[in-house]
């Protein structure tokens, strides 16, 4: 069984397109959780501040990440 890291403000995710002509790393900026719901993280295209998107917390940590 696979172990889980928690993801944390900071790390930073690598992501592998097809053809590999727009690879880029996120970053976590912040992680945001509203009441009981799913913890999101905000990634941050690390070439391109202005570039983000929020994804769950477990869906950073499956077995498939980005």
């Amino acid at each position: 069984m696979r172990r889980r890291i928690r993801v944390q403000v900071g790390q930073r995710y690598f992501q592998d397109f097809a053809h590999g002509a727009h690879n880029q790393i996120s970053g976590v900026a912040s992680i945001h959780s509203e009441g009981e719901g799913v913890p999101h993280a905000r990634l941050v295209n690390v070439n391109d501040p202005s570039e983000t998107k929020m994804l769950s917390c477990s869906a950073l940590d499956g077995p498939a990440q980005l």
